[in-house]
């Protein structure tokens, strides 16, 4: 029978205390969990038979006493309970029977306690307090001695940690994790306890198989759970929870065709506007971003970035390396970028065939013909050349006029036309006299 809410006044009376050997009441060394209701026992270390129990439970602060359940054990079987809350963190329980029952000397539990741990108490080692202790004999003497030991309740939290996220180096979803640097997460400010990894929860649960080297560990699947057990060596306590590792996708970027600048000096060196390959080494990704730098090495380490222009350092050609990084996980893959000097040659248009006329020495001579040509060029002026050089004397008939363009980095291009030159004179004649 069991009686809640209540005390309840007993048949019987304890008189003053006149205990000879131990008996005397401690909670059961057990583990205790967060947000849920944990069945502590009350063990009674009895020399004498024992027919009543009644004390003050002093809790710690955050554990909430479920009156309305507290429990009878084996050993108590027919016992009946009143149970109370007093003030505080105070409660009161009495254990009796109405039939004379007595519980024969042995030091298992009396009283199932089911507590509510609230979520917000700390790890650690906590002790539940006896107050105004009666255990009450068949004569009704108060026969409770001092304790020989106090019962310990262990909280131990396995924090939940962050996940690990690593990028995948070979697109093949598989990376080499260490499993060791979330240690400190899983153990928040707990001490003394030791830290396993296992790949299934009924392993973690039993302390089986754990991962033999859990800072080098290689996924199996991607994601995966593995499971870190978080335990007191002294004893059987421990706690599970779940660590997941997860290998990124890293960004692939396009390799871009080689970014042209023009050399105003011909010295091999020119200002290079870096961004201009964005777009071409995104590909349409997004979520990226591009940036630059001389070596492999810094690429990867992202350090000493490029600033757009860029004067190259290494004469006409340079490679350098672009990095695609993805701004939400911090993946990244690298591409070459070639950087070369303005070498397109110019454009150049010749005017159509030309005429000219000999002069009456049968001869001519040649015009500058480059004002009529057409000439461009992507990055400096050109200057324009003529074979044969204007101001040359020609004979009547054809002559081929080569005009050269030429930029500013001695890239040259030429077209070429016909001067055809009409001898328009009538030649003279003397005939001799009549005959």
């Amino acid at each position: 029978m069991k009686f809640k809410n209540t005390l309840y006044l007993l048949l019987f009376v304890f008189f003053i205390n006149k205990a000879a050997s131990q008996n005397f009441l401690m909670i059961e060394n057990q583990q205790g969990y967060l947000n849920e209701i944990n069945f502590f026992q009350t063990l009674l270390i009895n020399n004498d038979p024992v027919r009543a129990v009644q004390f003050d439970l002093e809790l710690p602060n955050d554990f909430n006493l479920n009156i309305d359940n507290v429990e009878t054990t084996d050993r108590s079987e027919g016992f009946s309970i009143a149970a109370s809350y007093l003030s505080g963190t105070t409660y009161r329980i009495i254990l009796f029977s109405t039939s004379n029952l007595l519980i024969n000397p042995g030091d298992s539990s009396i009283i199932s306690l089911p507590i509510l741990i609230e979520e917000n108490v700390s790890p650690g080692l906590y002790l539940f307090n006896f107050n105004n202790v009666i255990i009450s004999d068949q004569t009704n003497q108060n026969i409770s001695s001092p304790p020989l030991e106090n019962g310990e309740v262990i909280i131990i939290v396995a924090n939940t940690p962050s996940s690990i996220q690593l990028c995948d180096d070979d697109d093949d979803e598989s990376t080499i994790f260490d499993l060791t640097i979330r240690e400190s997460q899983i153990l928040g400010t707990q001490t003394g306890l030791t830290i396993t990894y296992h790949e299934s929860q009924d392993d973690a649960d039993a302390g089986n198989n754990p991962i033999v080297d859990p800072t080098s560990y290689a996924n199996t699947t991607n994601p995966q759970i593995v499971y870190p057990r978080l335990a007191d060596p002294s004893n059987n306590n421990f706690d599970t929870t779940l660590l997941t590792l997860e290998v990124l996708p890293k960004p692939t970027p396009v390799s871009p065709t080689p970014l042209e600048a023009c050399d105003d000096n011909n010295d091999g060196f020119a200002d290079f506007i870096l961004t201009d390959k964005d777009a071409e080494i995104i590909g349409g990704a997004t979520g990226v971003v591009v940036s630059y730098y001389e070596t492999t090495q810094d690429a990867e380490s992202a350090t000493n970035q490029l600033v757009s222009p860029y004067t190259n350092t290494v004469p006409n050609t340079q490679t350098i390396f672009a990095r695609l990084e993805n701004t939400s996980t911090g993946c990244f893959g690298l591409v070459e970028l070639i950087l070369l000097i303005d070498s397109s040659d110019p454009t150049i248009a010749c005017p159509e065939d030309q005429e000219g006329t000999a002069s009456e020495n049968c001869d001519f001579t040649i015009p500058d013909y480059t004002d009529l040509a057409t000439a461009t060029d992507n990055c400096t002026e050109v200057t324009l050349t003529q074979v044969p050089a204007p101001g040359t004397v020609v004979e009547a008939g054809t002559t081929t006029i080569v005009l050269t363009a030429t930029d500013g980095a001695s890239n040259t291009a030429t077209c070429n036309f016909n001067l055809v030159v009409s001898d328009t004179t009538d030649p003279t004649i003397a005939c001799p006299e009549d005959q």
